[in-house]
């Protein structure tokens, strides 16, 4: 809102300077030629004050992506110099209650109602200025004909009472049709802001399937050229102990091939909201039995020690999604752990649910990544000498798995000395 009005504000900057020389040869015959030629000059210092700041404000702020705050605090002065020419043509009516005659009243009249209405959907963006500007104005405006109206005057000059009434029911409109103006504009700015999100949304989403199609395009290459070397190898060789090579190493493309894809497939389907959960009671331990079985193999084959320590606890959730979840940090556990280390899997009770934990002694994550690794396809730098074959789709499909199933996930790690990862499951109803 705040710099809405410091766009908008301008024009009618310029018109209230313009009229202050146009209001002056109106009332040049006035009875009170000094005072009026002290109101032109306090209105040319106003003007060129607000000038200066207006300067000043696009100097220092224009294109700055500044907070209400400091975009409140920026734009104060301006405001206090706009509330006080709205007093300045409030004390206005002095030179023209006189008899000069009911055409060059009437044209005052008509200047005093451009200059105060039409700055109105400008200042009308930030509710408490538009206020105090018009209450400024009439408050001044009609005090001064209150004054001229008790004060002894000609016959001929006698202020009339009942045309208070105009400005005061003036007033009463201007402020209401202030409120629904600021109104309006407040709904309108909103929906442009969530248009805007919304924007930026989609493009984001259209970036980053772009970018998953990229990086799913580069990694499906690796096992499908791997299989077709393979394959042609096996084709052209006589020796048994070759051949059952061949088909081990196509056995292990194979899997990486249909591992890339299952993940892929489990994107697709959380991104387009197809999750459909089957609800039971798990028993966790069993789960992280299970994998520990799963995995051993993985783990003997670079003398990693797998540990178990658990309390059996049960939960309600998805037991195929959250066997998914641990197999795929466990699986990441052993893959970025060197040689003879060791891996830790607990579980205990944790509030209305149970806490998993992973702990390892592998190669770490740098402060700086940790926000990252959910990231589909991102990979820290060191992982790239410990793992050629990470696609770095584990940990997204954790993240998503994890919004599904209402869990939180920790993350603490130091670089070079290993990562905790701790999954609180909560009991799904």
């Amino acid at each position: 809102m705040y710099s809405q009005y410091a766009s908008v504000v301008r024009p009618s900057q310029i018109l209230s300077a313009a009229c202050i020389p146009v209001f002056a040869y109106l009332c040049r015959n006035s009875d009170y030629k000094r005072a009026l030629l002290l109101w032109v000059v306090m209105g040319v210092l106003l003007t060129g004050i607000r000038g200066m700041l207006v300067l000043n404000y696009r100097m220092k702020f224009a294109g700055k992506d500044l907070g209400m705050s400091a975009q409140r605090n920026a734009l104060r002065p301006q405001w206090i110099v706009t509330v006080a020419i709205a007093a300045f043509w409030g004390s206005s009516v002095f030179f023209f209650l006189d008899d000069l005659g009911l055409k060059v009243q009437m044209a005052c009249w008509f200047i005093l109602v451009l200059v105060v209405s039409v700055p109105i959907p400008a200042i009308a963006l930030i509710a408490r200025l538009s206020r105090y500007a018009v209450n400024a104005f009439f408050l001044t405006l009609l005090s001064i004909i209150l004054y001229c109206a008790l004060t002894p005057r000609p016959e001929s000059n006698q202020i009339i009472w009942w045309t208070l009434a105009f400005p005061a029911l003036y007033w009463a409109l201007l402020t209401y049709f202030s409120k629904n103006i600021h109104q309006n504009q407040k709904s309108h700015l909103i929906q442009e802001y969530n248009l805007s999100v919304q924007g930026d949304r989609a493009l984001g989403t259209a970036l980053a399937k772009t970018r998953i199609l990229t990086a799913a395009a580069h990694d499906m290459r690796l096992p499908v050229l791997a299989l077709s070397q393979y394959a042609y190898w096996l084709a052209d060789s006589d020796n048994p102990q070759d051949r059952a090579e061949l088909v081990s190493k196509i056995v292990t493309a194979s899997k990486a091939a249909n591992h890339l894809c299952d993940s892929l497939f489990d994107l697709s389907s959380m991104d387009c909201g197809d999750v459909r959960l089957k609800i039971d009671l798990v028993e966790l331990s069993c789960v992280a039995q299970d994998l520990i079985v799963q995995y051993a193999p993985l783990a003997a084959a670079k003398d990693i020690e797998l540990r178990l320590h658990v309390v059996e606890k049960t939960v309600m959730t998805d037991p195929a999604r959250i066997g998914r979840m641990l197999g795929n940090v466990l699986s990441n556990a052993i893959k970025y752990s060197p040689r003879g280390k060791k891996i830790l899997v607990a579980i205990r009770p944790h509030q209305d649910g149970a806490c998993v934990e992973v702990w390892d002694q592998g190669i770490g994550i740098a402060p700086q990544d940790i926000n990252q690794v959910f990231l589909e396809f991102y990979r820290v730098p060191e992982a790239k000498e410990y793992s050629a074959d990470g696609i770095g789709l584990g940990l997204a499909l954790v993240a998503r798995l994890a919004r599904a199933l209402k869990v939180k996930l920790v993350l603490s790690s130091q670089l070079g000395k290993g990562t905790r990862f701790s999954m609180l499951i909560p009991n799904l109803h």
